[in-house]
């Protein structure tokens, strides 16, 4: 992500940091789009979390590793 990440989601940032000093074992989040709107952050944000072996949650979506190709996904809208 860029510097403008950094005047936005100072806290995003730092566990992003957290994350690559093997420092953070999960993520929760409330929905994807409080981490970042913008899906190329995701996806970047995605790969961040594969690299360091993080657990990546939800509190209204599911996410889940896709055991074929070892990628996170989303996996229906919302939980009930």
């Amino acid at each position: 992500m860029n510097c403008a990440t950094s005047r936005h989601a100072p806290g995003l940032d730092r566990v992003r940091e957290l994350m690559r000093y093997g420092e953070v074992d999960a993520v929760l989040a409330y929905a994807v789009d409080r981490l970042s709107r913008n899906q190329n952050h995701i996806g970047i944000l995605i790969d961040e979390v594969e690299q360091a072996e993080v657990k990546l949650e939800f509190v209204t979506e599911k996410f889940e590793v896709n055991r074929l190709s070892n990628r996170q996904h989303f996996i229906g809208a919302e939980l009930g």
